[in-house]
């Protein structure tokens, strides 16, 4: 009967093993997909947003010292571009669109969950933070995550 229960238990192992390498594929997937290539929805919107992206974070490439030539940069562009071309159909198959849309539902319910309540730590331990500065120097740390949220567009900075 022990050898039964061992074969069970390590049967429930690689069971358990193997859904968290799948949902780490997953999730490395979707997170690639998310760097690398637009989403299906609203086209116009999407195209702005690269734009604006492309506008704050140049190519890895573009930072290399000694500088690239004015032909490698142009080379290098050509690849980058192909690579995008590519991304884009990638992500008009069917399934490679359901998955992703899959993923992003999870996602919205997981920052549900996490969002307010890693608020709510931030919050608290900014406020605590607030406590063991003089009112000179808690003034200036408001000031300093009121820039910071405005740069970053949100409210949830962290430990700052």
């Amino acid at each position: 009967m022990q050898i039964g229960k061992v074969q069970r238990v390590k049967l429930a192992t690689v069971a358990i093993l193997a859904l968290v390498l799948a949902a780490g594929f997953l999730l490395g997937a979707a997170w690639d997909r998310r760097l690398d290539a637009q989403p299906m929805a609203n086209a116009e919107g999407r195209d702005a947003q690269q734009r604006q992206r492309n506008e704050r974070r140049a190519p890895t490439y573009t930072r290399v010292q000694p500088a690239l030539t004015p032909e490698q940069v142009a080379a290098a562009d050509v690849i980058l571009e192909h690579r995008k071309v590519a991304a884009r159909a990638l992500m008009k198959e069917s399934r490679i669109d359901s998955l992703y849309l899959a993923m992003k539902a999870s996602e919205r319910a997981f920052r549900d969950v996490y969002d307010p309540r890693f608020a709510a730590l931030a919050d608290s331990s900014r406020s605590a933070i607030k406590q063991v500065m003089t009112p000179a120097q808690a003034a200036q740390y408001d000031s300093l995550l009121a820039r910071d949220r405005r740069r970053d567009g949100d409210g949830n900075q962290g430990s700052r």
